[in-house]
């Protein structure tokens, strides 16, 4: 078995390419906080989730991998719970 050094992260180093490893790191980040967000609103017995979040959707995105959803879907659905990920840095 050869090891090969890393590129960074593993969306680097499993993508073929930049554009798809940023894409992969769009979505992961948008997937954590969705799951961030529905595991609070799990553990919150007085929160209702917002009808694009009912408790199967809840169990969609705890249970969902990176390419479960896209990323419009995930944009759509952090925006419609409040949640925002944007952060954008110049190299």
């Amino acid at each position: 078995m050869k090891l090969i050094k890393s590129a960074g992260s593993v969306w680097d180093d499993i993508a073929e390419d930049s554009g798809e490893a940023m894409q992969l790191k769009i979505q992961s980040s948008l997937l954590t906080a969705l799951k961030k967000y529905a595991s609070e609103v799990k553990s919150n017995e007085f929160a209702k989730p917002p009808s694009l979040l009912e408790p199967k959707s809840l169990l969609e995105i705890e249970e969902a991998v990176v390419n479960t959803f896209t990323i419009d879907e995930l944009v759509k659905m952090a925006e419609h719970v409040g949640v925002n990920t944007l952060k954008i840095e110049e190299k």
